[in-house]
C-alpha cells in the first residue's frame, strides 16, 4: 500500500467531515438572500436591518479568528469544530422563532459565535495535520464543501421557503 492510498485510506472521514463542515460554515452566506424578501414582508423591515446581521458575522470574525486560532493550537481542532456547529446550526434553526428585530440580531450574534468555530482555519489545520504526500488534494477535496453549498443552497432554500414558508425553510 502506497503512502498516498494510505493516507486517504485512513483520514477519508475527516476529510468527509471538514468538507461537510466548511459547507456549513458559509450556508449563512449563501441562504440569506432567499430570506430576504420574506422577513421583508413579515415584518417590513428594511434591507439594510436584516443584512446588517450579515456585518455582525464578519466583525465578530474579523476580530476573534486569531483567537480561535490559538484556541486551536492550544487545544486542537475537534474541541472547537463540535461545539461550533452545534451553536452555528442551533443558532440558524432558532432563527424561525425571531419576533423581533433585537431577537433577529441577538440570535446572529449567538450564530456568530458558533461560525468562529466553522472558519476554514479549523478544517484546513485538521485536514493538513494528517496528511503529507498529497494534502494539496485533501484540501481541494475539502474545499469542494463550499462549492456544493453555493450551488445548492440558494435553491433548496429558494424551493424550501415557497413550499414552507420562511420559518420551516431555516
Amino acid at each position: 500500500m502506497t503512502e498516498t492510498t494510505s493516507e486517504w485510506r485512513m483520514h477519508w472521514p475527516v476529510v468527509a467531515a471538514s468538507m461537510a463542515g466548511i459547507g456549513m460554515a458559509s450556508l449563512h452566506v449563501y441562504s440569506i438572500g432567499a430570506f430576504i424578501a420574506p422577513i421583508e414582508a413579515e415584518y417590513g423591515w428594511r434591507r439594510a436591518q436584516i443584512t446588517a446581521a450579515m456585518t455582525l458575522v464578519t466583525v465578530i470574525g474579523a476580530i476573534f479568528s486569531p483567537f480561535v486560532g490559538m484556541v486551536i493550537d492550544r487545544t486542537g481542532t475537534r474541541r472547537i469544530a463540535i461545539p461550533g456547529a452545534m451553536l452555528f446550526l442551533g443558532g440558524f434553526a432558532l432563527l424561525s422563532f425571531v419576533n423581533s428585530l433585537w431577537s433577529w440580531w441577538a440570535l446572529w450574534l449567538l450564530l456568530s459565535v458558533g461560525a468562529l468555530a466553522g472558519k476554514p482555519m479549523v478544517w484546513t489545520v485538521a485536514v493538513a495535520s494528517l496528511f503529507s504526500r498529497h494534502c494539496g488534494l485533501a484540501l481541494a477535496v475539502m474545499l469542494y464543501g463550499t462549492a456544493v453549498c453555493s450551488s445548492a443552497v440558494p435553491l433548496l432554500s429558494t424551493s424550501l421557503i415557497e413550499a414552507f414558508g420562511w420559518r420551516t425553510a431555516i
